[in-house]
């Protein structure tokens, strides 16, 4: 698994917690270290919010391969169902990273996502589904889907709820395929999956 070292150097373990949690304060959110946790406070933030302010911190905590024709905004693309509707623009609307704002796009899953930076794979078909992930096997393209089995199935970032708390997967093969460094210090907070055991 290739981790980025600008990452992993720039938070110190006492600090990598309070970082997170900062980074989701905007949200109302409290970010538990334990199992990758994330939950709203009383007064709670939607399930859609948490996700938002979790896919801005996944974000935050990768890097993708040097690339000179990827300037501007980072192309945050949501195929197929949408269960966000505008809790992505005000989650994430107006925040950078590493200088870059996002540019929040909405497409069909048949659609050409080859442009995308992040993608999140609304539920929907399957069968679709897989082939999409595999047209898009290899290309640096964070992909972010709503269940563990996501993740085993070769998409990035499944998301999972236990325990009444939102979680999350990162499959480290499918990472180390499209060249996307994650952070050890994201790592920490998922459920690591493998798909060579």
């Amino acid at each position: 698994m290739r981790l980025s070292p600008a990452m992993d150097g720039a938070i110190g373990p006492r600090c990598r917690v309070r970082t997170l949690a900062c980074l989701c304060a905007a949200a109302g959110l409290v970010l538990f270290a334990a199992g990758g946790e994330i939950h709203g406070s009383v007064g709670a933030a939607s399930e859609y919010e948490v996700k938002a302010a979790f896919i801005f911190n996944f974000v935050k905590f990768t890097t993708w391969p040097d690339d000179p024709d990827r300037s501007g905004p980072m192309r945050l693309c949501i195929a197929g169902h949408d269960p966000f509707g505008p809790l992505m623009e005000s989650t994430i609307g107006g925040k950078t990273v590493r200088g870059r704002g996002f540019s929040i796009e909405r497409y069909d899953l048949s659609d050409d996502l080859t442009a995308c930076e992040i993608l999140f794979i609304g539920d929907g078909d399957t069968a679709e589904r897989k082939a999409l992930l595999d047209s898009l096997e290899g290309r640096p393209i964070l992909t972010v889907g709503e269940s563990a089995a996501f993740a085993r199935g070769g998409g990035m970032v499944g998301f999972y709820e236990k325990q009444r708390r939102i979680r999350f997967s990162v499959n480290v093969d499918a990472t180390e395929r499209s060249d996307i460094r994650v952070s050890s210090k994201l790592l920490q907070l998922a459920s690591v999956v493998r798909e060579k055991q």
